[in-house]
């Protein structure tokens, strides 16, 4: 990795660890794991988890996690917003058609055309939208971890 890549890494985890943490906090957004990943393996940056979900050190971890998950998904082809939703939230504990519906409707991408590696960053802002009820992160912030981890 170039030195003034790791230097945008780090001064970037720096910025979104300072978001402000409280009870009243979306879970997702305290836990720095902003698609709210379940904690089934270990991740890089993972500090530990809340009983379900993992808690990252930086927001930029959970998302290059993400990245790393939205990969290996394109690579078993779940290259469409419905097809990742589908799996992301399954209906036996999500409302998963009103979810892609909203990530559809938010991103402009019908959910069923087949995602550009571009459009990731997109879909993944509006999954946190949707996991936590607001986005406090920019898209430089999301593309930026999106990127760690999808190409890193």
């Amino acid at each position: 990795m170039k030195k003034s890549t790791l230097a945008m890494l780090i001064a970037g985890g720096a910025a979104l660890a300072a978001l402000p943490s409280s009870s009243n906090t979306p879970r997702g957004i305290r836990n720095n794991n902003p698609l709210n990943i379940e904690a089934r393996e270990q991740w890089l940056g993972q500090v530990g988890d809340d009983g379900r979900f993992i808690i990252f050190e930086t927001a930029l971890h959970g998302f290059r996690a993400a990245g790393r998950i939205m990969k290996t998904k394109k690579g078993r082809g779940v290259r469409t917003i419905e097809s990742i939703i589908n799996e992301w939230a399954p209906s036996n504990e999500n409302h998963t058609q009103n979810y892609i519906n909203f990530v559809s409707e938010k991103t402009g991408f019908p959910a069923d055309d087949i995602l550009t590696d571009s459009s990731y960053p997109a879909v993944i802002a509006a999954m946190v939208q949707m996991e936590n009820g607001q986005n406090p992160y920019t898209m430089s912030e999301i593309a930026q971890g999106f990127e760690w981890g999808f190409y890193g």
